[in-house]
């Protein structure tokens, strides 16, 4: 999809979901957002993690902000609605598919138009409460287009019946030269304590 079609979609979605992310703790200091190609680098705690990302920013500093994509499984792409859902919010594929650029190369050709990848380099949830290994795609990306990064720590609490995700952001950083396991130290790095 176009990068106007995108965001238009995503603005919808964000005016229907920024009320719930609001309400229930997410946050993101809009003096760390930028117009300039950044990585968004995050842990990967739950199905929506790509709507807390970005439905964070205060109304006003999202209509300004680059478009967001997010590289995600290919199995989530694969059904109609969702598929269809998660492309038109600036999702794209991990892994090869016919007829599209995929994961590494997507990014890098979104990073050059000065968009943002969100992006969960563990590329799950964590397994008995440890963090997956990073995978390694985040550090082509990087030496690719020297893009900054962005680190995004995201938990999950309960509150009552409902689960409350909030958002801890960091400080932009060159990261070339680091190993997607160092980049992903520095997301852990600030959590809320």
């Amino acid at each position: 999809m176009n990068t106007k079609t995108v965001k238009i979609t995503q603005t919808l979605t964000y005016i229907l979901f920024w009320p719930i992310l609001y309400v229930f703790g997410s946050r993101l200091d809009s003096s760390r957002t930028s117009n300039s190609a950044t990585i968004i680098a995050c842990n990967h705690v739950s199905v929506l993690d790509f709507l807390a990302v970005p439905g964070s920013i205060r109304f006003r500093n999202y209509l300004s902000s680059s478009t967001y994509y997010f590289m995600t499984a290919n199995r989530f792409l694969n059904t109609p609605i969702t598929g269809w859902a998660l492309l038109a919010n600036g999702g794209f594929r991990a892994k090869p598919h016919r007829n599209s650029l995929v994961g590494v190369e997507r990014a890098v050709e979104i990073l050059k138009h000065r968009g943002n990848v969100i992006m969960f380099p563990e590329g799950g949830f964590p397994i008995n409460g440890k963090p997956r290994a990073a995978r390694p795609g985040i550090e082509k990306i990087i030496d690719q287009t020297s893009a900054k990064v962005l680190p995004v720590f995201i938990e999950k609490s309960k509150l009552g019946p409902l689960t409350r995700v909030r958002t801890t952001v960091g400080q932009r950083f060159n990261a070339n030269g680091m190993s997607a396991k160092q980049i992903m130290d520095k997301v852990y790095s600030i959590k809320r304590v």
